[in-house]
């Protein structure tokens, strides 16, 4: 399921980070941010139940709960376009979301679910530069320029797509 979940997050960063290199209207944004925050949501939420159904440990709790900041960032975002709204809730939100990432990427890297994965950890500390430029941008009012969306494009190629399609072959397991 990562794999598919992560196919989607790289079309979204990809139309994103284009979005803002190319300056498209942000209403267009918003319907493929629906779509993906509403495929990574089910998603999640299918593993949560299986997860409970299963009995399974707490720790295993640990990818679906933060795997689904993923949805609701790209649902908060399109919402955002939407109807405009103050940004700075989405701002303090990925300061959250960027911390988390930062820990998944730790325990990535230290092998804490069993195996230590550098490219995991890698990807997770990526992502959490994105979010933190979020913060940075919309919860302290600094202007990065296109420099988000240059991040969002070149991550949504290499942490969604290229690793989404790599999980998807059987080439790399996460």
């Amino acid at each position: 399921m990562l794999g598919l979940v992560l196919l989607y997050v790289g079309l979204v960063l990809i139309n994103n980070g284009l979005g803002g290199i190319l300056d498209f209207e942000r209403k267009s944004l918003a319907f493929l941010n629906v779509v993906v925050g509403a495929i990574s949501v089910f998603c999640n939420f299918v593993l949560i139940y299986f997860l409970i159904t299963s009995n399974a440990e707490n720790f295993l709790y640990f990818a679906p709960a933060i795997a689904l900041l993923f949805g609701i960032t790209y649902l908060f975002n399109a919402f955002n376009n939407i109807f405009a709204w103050d940004t700075r809730p989405y701002g303090y939100f990925s300061l959250f979301v960027s911390v988390n990432a930062i820990l998944a990427g730790v325990l990535d890297f230290i092998g804490y679910f069993g195996v230590q994965n550098t490219f995991g950890a890698l990807i997770w500390w990526a992502w959490a530069a994105l979010w933190f430029s979020g913060f940075v941008e919309c919860a302290l009012g600094k202007n990065l320029g296109k420099f988000p969306a240059f991040l969002a494009l070149i991550e949504g190629v290499i942490t969604g797509w290229f690793a989404g399609i790599l999980i998807l072959l059987g080439i790399w397991k996460w």
